[in-house]
């Protein structure tokens, strides 16, 4: 995990300020600790709830995508927000 987050940092891939480490300390621990209550109750497992997971995670750690120009010659920050 901390070697393909420092991969992501030095790609740009990370938000502004996340330290590769410190994103695998929690991804771990929050991973381990569905695992656990996974395994008490298959519940914490279900692919909604893992969905919310990764939802509220990922926008945290994700660098924004790169604005596009609209057309050429024509500034990215001046098109507006990427497409999704």
């Amino acid at each position: 995990m901390h070697a393909l987050l420092r991969e992501a940092h030095g790609a740009g891939e990370l938000a502004e300020g996340v330290s590769p480490e410190a994103a695998a300390v929690a991804v771990v621990a929050a991973t381990l600790g569905l695992a656990g209550l996974a395994s008490r109750h298959r519940f914490h497992l279900s692919p909604h709830l893992v969905e919310q997971f990764w939802s509220l995670l990922l926008p945290g750690l994700a660098a924004p995508p790169p604005r596009r120009a609209a057309r050429p010659g024509i500034p990215a920050a001046e098109t507006g927000p990427a497409p999704r």
